[in-house]
Order: C-alpha cells, then sequence, then structure tokens
C-alpha cells in the first residue's frame, strides 16, 4: 500500500477574513503556466475551522483537509506560522 493514500493535503494559506466565530478565510495562491508559457497567479479561497479563534487578518497558516464539518468548512487549522504584526495608522 502507497503510503500517499492515507496522507491528508496540507497547504500553507494567508488569512484574509477572521470576522466570523471559529472560522477564517484563507487563500492559497499558486501558479500555473497557460498554453505560452506566461505564468498565471491562481486563487483558491477555503473555510478553515479555527477552534480556539486564534488567527487573526494577515497571519499565514498552515491547513489540513478533513471531512467536511459543515456546508463549506473543510479545512482545520494546523498552527500558525507566522503571526501578522499590527501596524497603526
Amino acid at each position: 500500500m502507497d503510503n500517499n493514500a492515507n496522507s491528508k493535503r496540507t497547504w500553507k494559506a494567508t488569512v484574509v477574513s477572521a470576522a466570523m466565530d471559529k472560522t477564517v478565510v484563507a487563500v492559497v495562491d499558486r501558479y500555473v503556466e497557460n498554453s505560452l508559457g506566461k505564468r498565471i497567479r491562481r486563487t483558491t479561497r477555503l473555510h478553515v475551522h479555527d477552534p480556539a479563534n486564534v488567527c487573526k487578518n494577515g497571519d499565514v497558516i498552515s491547513v489540513v483537509q478533513v471531512a467536511p464539518l459543515s456546508k463549506t468548512k473543510r479545512w482545520l487549522l494546523e498552527e500558525v506560522l507566522v503571526a501578522a504584526t499590527q501596524v497603526e495608522g
């Protein structure tokens, strides 16, 4: 049996909205090439379960794919990799 069969998908994402209770919206940017070889950025929005409400806007987080938790949530917060800095202004 392959080890990849039991492994879960893990992505690094950036939090763009932390307004909901125990849920954050994060984006994953990836780059693909079109038929001419030009690199194009594609963005995927993920609804992530944050049970402790620790994420803030701008945080870089690690998320892991899980069984559906609600209609839109299929990702779980694994850890906060880089905390966002608060800027006065």
